[in-house]
């Protein structure tokens, strides 16, 4: 006789067959020890720019895009990125919007303004999510204004819609 308290062996819900990380059969989903990865986008090529001044922030989404198969580029602050999207010209960029000196307004913004720049996608990003800072997003002219929360698959969805519909302006490597 089992005690009330006690449930079935279940596996995760997203270890069951057909879920989103279902079993290591499963195509979508290759699994390490202990951890639970989503498979690799193709093309491998394509270069995003993650601007934060939060370093656990930056570098958890880094290891997450290096994860999905993207080559990733960092920097600790506004200033900082847009030297790098100057220098590197990525195919997309992530930009936090409260960081000391220029925030990622500013930063889209002067990105939005430069036409050598402007056809790059911007995906906004905070923990405040007042109205006032959708209305400044909107403002900027950005592709997307999303939530900094732990799930990461509106980022990763937005990411993924705005590089299938971007063209690709390097030349080819």
């Amino acid at each position: 006789e089992r005690s009330p308290s006690r449930q079935p062996d279940r596996a995760p819900l997203d270890a069951r067959p057909g879920g989103p990380f279902a079993s290591p059969g499963n195509p979508r989903c290759t699994r390490g020890p202990g951890k639970r990865r989503m498979a690799t986008m193709s093309p491998v090529s394509k270069r995003l720019l993650v601007v934060d001044d939060d370093p656990a922030m930056r570098e958890s989404l880094e290891e997450l895009l290096r994860l999905q198969g993207y080559r990733v580029l960092t920097a600790a602050d506004g200033t900082e990125g847009l030297r790098v999207v100057h220098d590197e010209s990525p195919d997309l960029i992530i930009l936090d919007v409260a960081m000391p000196g220029l925030d990622g307004f500013s930063v889209a913004m002067l990105i939005k303004k430069d036409p050598t720049l402007n056809q790059i996608p911007i995906v906004l990003y905070s923990g405040c999510l007042e109205e006032n800072f959708a209305l400044r997003a909107y403002e900027t002219q950005v592709e997307y204004f999303l939530p900094k929360t732990l799930n990461v698959r509106p980022i990763l969805t937005a990411i993924r819609k705005l590089l299938e519909t971007t063209p690709d302006r390097r030349p080819a490597e």
